[in-house]
């Protein structure tokens, strides 16, 4: 499975959720040695001046497209992603966003934190609780 995780919250002084992506990314990186993860130090519109305080993960299935892109490169690249004439770098089939936001991700399904608890958003379908959907 390709696994795409948002990390751009760890490019700055980390809190709350910068933590859980890097110990998430971790975690994953480490438990699904046949998986491809894939991670996003720019996201949706959380976008970095600096990645190099980022979570960097040295696995040979640990993928980083956005590391060490500039502000605009970024913003560039998820404009395009946006508007659907780009997929996501790494090409993933779930995404795990931590910035509190759903950008539109059309290649992969997209899974989301806000402060009342998860989401899901399958392509093509409403936003389901967790506990309705399968993942």
């Amino acid at each position: 499975m390709r696994i795409g995780l948002d990390v751009a919250q760890t490019c700055v002084e980390r809190h709350g959720c910068g933590w859980v992506a890097d110990k998430v990314a971790t975690a994953i990186s480490n438990a699904c040695p046949g998986d491809d993860v894939i991670l996003y130090h720019q996201f949706g519109d959380w976008l970095n001046w600096s990645t190099s305080q980022g979570t960097v993960i040295g696995q040979a299935n640990v993928s980083a497209p956005f590391m060490g892109s500039s502000w605009l490169d970024a913003r560039i690249a998820w404009k395009r992603i946006q508007e659907g004439r780009s997929n996501l770098p790494g090409e993933p089939e779930i995404v795990q966003s931590f910035s509190f936001q759903a950008p539109i991700v059309r290649n992969a399904r997209l899974v989301y934190t806000e402060e009342r608890g998860g989401k899901v958003k399958p392509p093509g379908d409403g936003l389901r609780t967790c506990s309705e959907a399968v993942l």
